[in-house]
C-alpha cells in the first residue's frame, strides 16, 4: 500500500496519471476504474492508468475498512474476556 501511495504522490506531482500493470485474472474489488479502459497484453496482465487522487481515496478507503476490522476484533476480544471471569466466581 506504501508503493501504491508513493506511485500516486510522485504521479500528482509530476501532472500525470499513475500506471500500473495488473497480472492476469486480476479483479477490481474496489480499485478505482482506469482513465480509459486498454486491451490485455498477450500474457493476460492489463496496464492501466488511474488518476492519483483515486488511488489516494482507494488508499484511505482501504485504510478506514482495515481500522474498523481492528475495532471490532478488540470489541470482540474484550467482550470474550469479561465473560471468562465471570465464570469462575463461585462462591462456597
Amino acid at each position: 500500500m506504501r508503493e501504491l501511495a508513493q506511485q500516486a504522490m510522485e504521479a500528482m506531482l509530476a501532472q500525470q496519471p499513475v500506471t500500473l500493470t495488473h497480472p492476469a485474472g486480476w479483479q477490481r474489488n474496489g480499485f478505482p476504474l482506469p482513465i480509459k479502459r486498454e486491451r490485455a497484453n498477450e500474457d493476460g496482465s492489463i496496464t492501466q492508468s488511474y488518476r492519483p487522487l483515486a488511488i489516494f481515496e482507494y488508499i484511505q478507503e482501504q485504510l478506514a475498512l482495515a481500522a474498523a476490522a481492528e475495532r471490532m476484533k478488540d470489541r470482540a476480544n474484550e467482550s470474550g474476556n469479561e465473560e471468562a471471569p465471570n465464570t469462575n466466581n463461585e462462591e462456597a
